[in-house]
């Protein structure tokens, strides 16, 4: 259907879009769905059908909005605005431009709270690579006290004439 409107063939992809819209594999709140109505609206645009435009747009936005799909209501606020534009409603042509700003507004948002978050993990995955390689240190030095000690022990029993049997020091 894509393929038949990018070719200006808007007859034929208003079919594949109206085939896709009936299929009953595809659920009425999905992306597809949200998708699809705003493509019949775009075919129906293109048909100069404005009044049926505007109903599978705003259907599409509902839908868009029901599901946080941000870039759909995008493109449907466009669509939408486009149509105000041509029929001389400049106040609701604005309105669209506003909440359309606001949606690009909250996906700016999401995406730098994402990485923020991706920052925030990083960290934290660092901090903990720091304390584990920090008791390595602190056990190694641990061990290497202990032999010190050891051969202190050794060293002053060889030098008292004692001998001491020491167990094997755990490695």
């Amino acid at each position: 259907s894509t393929l038949y409107f990018n070719l200006d063939q808007q007859d034929s992809a208003f079919a594949k879009f109206q085939e896709a819209f009936t299929n009953p594999l595809n659920s009425r709140l999905s992306v597809e769905s949200a998708t699809t109505l705003l493509n019949i609206g775009v075919c129906y645009l293109a048909k100069e059908k404005i009044d049926s435009a505007v109903t599978f747009l705003n259907q599409a936005l509902a839908t868009s909005e029901k599901l946080d799909l941000y870039e759909v209501k995008i493109l449907v606020l466009k669509n939408l605005s486009q149509i105000d534009q041509r029929a001389g409603n400049y106040k609701g042509a604005f309105e669209k431009q506003i909440a359309i700003n606001e949606a690009i507004r909250h996906l700016q948002n999401t995406e730098t709270r994402n990485i923020l978050t991706t920052n925030q993990i990083e960290r934290e995955r660092m901090a903990a690579q720091y304390k584990f390689n920090l008791l390595q240190l602190e056990n190694e030095a641990q061990r290497q006290h202990i032999e010190v000690q050891t051969t202190r022990i050794y060293l002053i029993g060889l030098f008292l004439g004692v001998t001491i049997v020491l167990p094997e020091s755990p490695r």
